[in-house]
């Protein structure tokens, strides 16, 4: 079950598995919103600028870009990790997402990187509003569990509900915003994402999951 005894684990991994640009679902793991559009900038532990498409599920982010950059196809950013965030709307330029990813001993990276998601195509309302609920759940299951509660995350309500497909009735609509909800799961959710090679962050990224 996630965040179980290797919670110290976490890493931000790099080129997660992903099956037709899709990327491969972890044990208790369901997908809420699809984003295209998107442009990641990367700096600090490692330096990567792609379009590409963003997901959010229960336990993580993840970016895949459109393009094979340096080696990198994909970013594997679990929510445990990340900090800092700021939605920002500058006067020129694209609407985006910023915040900070720390990594961990053996990881794959070896300084905290910040990211910022630049929103290309239309309005954030409906994508913020998820990310937020997400955020927060994940937010909520480590408290519970260092007040030693024993929560489970892939029972908090938040997950349930994008498991069973009703927080769509919940959450903000922006008309503007092109993004795809996730009202069933896709087709390689009960794929084992675990048994797929990586790179540097994979076994790390593993026994995260577990």
């Amino acid at each position: 079950e996630y965040m179980g005894e290797h919670s110290n684990l976490t890493p931000m991994a790099l080129n997660p598995p992903t099956l037709n640009g899709l990327p491969q679902a972890f044990p208790n793991e369901y997908f809420a919103i699809r984003r295209s559009g998107i442009r990641a900038i990367v700096k600090g532990g490692v330096s990567y600028k792609c379009d590409g498409e963003l997901f959010v599920s229960t336990l993580r982010m993840i970016f895949v870009g459109e393009t094979l950059q340096d080696g990198i196809s994909a970013f594997d950013i679990p929510l445990a990790n990340l900090s800092e965030e700021s939605f920002n709307q500058p006067i020129f330029g694209c609407n985006n997402l910023s915040f900070v990813v720390s990594p961990i001993l053996d990881g794959g990276l070896h300084s905290p990187c910040t990211f910022k998601l630049e929103f290309r195509e239309g309005g954030a309302g409906t994508f913020l509003d998820l990310f937020l609920r997400s955020l927060g759940a994940m937010r909520e299951t480590l408290h519970n569990q260092r007040s030693g509660s024993g929560a489970v995350h892939s029972r908090h309500p938040f997950s349930q509900s994008v498991a069973s497909g009703t927080y769509v009735r919940e959450i903000y609509t922006d008309p503007s915003d092109p993004s795809t909800l996730f009202v069933t799961q896709p087709a390689n959710h009960s794929s084992q994402a675990t048994a797929a090679s990586g790179t540097t962050g994979s076994a790390a990224c593993r026994a995260f999951y577990a």
